[in-house]
């Protein structure tokens, strides 16, 4: 049971991939944007295209070279309730590798900047902010990269997110702004919450109180002592005890610039016409409690009947060649 549950979970996720500075192309029709206030216009429905860009911070002693922030962004236009695998190629590199130009010889180094460098998700943040979501504070934002000295006990070494899951929960299409005092930074389990807090149009009337989307954001990847969730081995990354995120120690701009920080992503609560999305069941946290420690167990399970029966066929493969030989 669980071993086919994953099975289907790896077959019915559809993978994209990234590259730094790649535009939206959501083709003739308009991808929704669930934090706009605007009525019916912005709202998702199933099936229909969503604007999903992430940004990811250079370090800042690439920031103070240039005016303002800087970003490494990724464009993506999935469809509404496709349980979701975004590669961010570049991004690990992005996020750590500082490049100089030295006697005319290019440098590339690991940045010695103790300041923490984050993802965001365009238009995930709170009330106040959901453009830009506000670092430590929003769930729009996850720390993706931070210098190994305490996590990796390293200093010449940078600890960088490997694997990030991210929630969409939507209220009719659109995002529910709830009340700061019924649910904290948390994700809560069910949108039926702060209903009674919302306007008829599917958005709370917050006033000037900042407030979170529900169910909307990165999720941890690691427990609330800290040990990753997904494999036990890794570090754990992030700004908050509790709330951090699975994680690989590296000490060379080479493993980093091969590395990929993969976004999982998957959607809950109803779309603009209120049908339910679904996809917020299967992702691998979701598994994890699902399988429990039997997860590993299951994944390896898996590999090693793929490899039995790809070796009974390169058997039985042989076994008609030569019978063919000898007729």
């Amino acid at each position: 049971m669980n071993r086919l549950g994953f099975t289907f979970l790896i077959f019915l996720c559809g993978v994209s991939s990234a590259v730094v500075g790649q535009d939206v192309n959501c083709g003739t029709g308009e991808a929704c944007q669930p934090w706009l206030d605007d009525g019916t216009s912005s709202r998702c429905y199933l099936n229909g295209r969503i604007n999903l860009r992430f940004l990811v911070d250079t370090p800042s002693d690439v920031r103070d070279e240039v005016s303002g922030p800087v970003w490494a962004a990724y464009g993506f236009c999935p469809f509404v309730d496709n349980l979701q695998l975004f590669r961010l190629t570049g991004a690990a590199a992005a996020s750590s590798i500082v490049t100089k130009e030295i006697s005319n010889e290019t440098i590339e180094t690991i940045s010695s900047s103790t300041k923490p460098r984050y993802i965001s998700v365009f238009g995930f943040g709170r009330s106040d902010s959901k453009e830009y979501p506000e670092k430590g504070v929003s769930n729009g934002t996850a720390v993706v990269s931070v210098l190994g000295n305490s996590v990796c006990k390293d200093p010449n070494s940078v600890a960088v997110v490997n694997m990030l899951m991210l929630s969409i929960g939507m209220h009719n299409g659109a995002f529910n702004y709830i009340q700061p005092n019924t649910v904290d930074r948390g994700n809560s389990s069910s949108t039926e919450e702060g209903k009674d807090s919302k306007a008829s149009d599917g958005h709370e009337e917050a006033g000037k109180v900042p407030v979170q989307p529900m169910m909307v954001g990165f999720r941890p990847t690691c427990d609330e002592v800290d040990r990753c969730i997904l494999s036990p081995g890794s570090v754990c990354i992030g700004d908050e005890p509790g709330r951090k995120n699975c994680g690989v120690c590296h000490t060379s701009t080479d493993t980093l610039e091969k590395a990929v920080i993969q976004v999982w992503t998957s959607y809950f609560g109803t779309d603009a016409n209120g049908a339910s999305l679904l996809s917020g069941g299967m992702d691998p946290l979701s598994y994890k409690r699902f399988a429990g420690s039997r997860l590993v167990s299951d994944l390896k399970s898996i590999v090693s009947g793929i490899q039995d029966t790809l070796g009974t066929l390169k058997e039985l493969s042989g076994s008609q060649e030569s019978n063919s030989t000898n007729h």
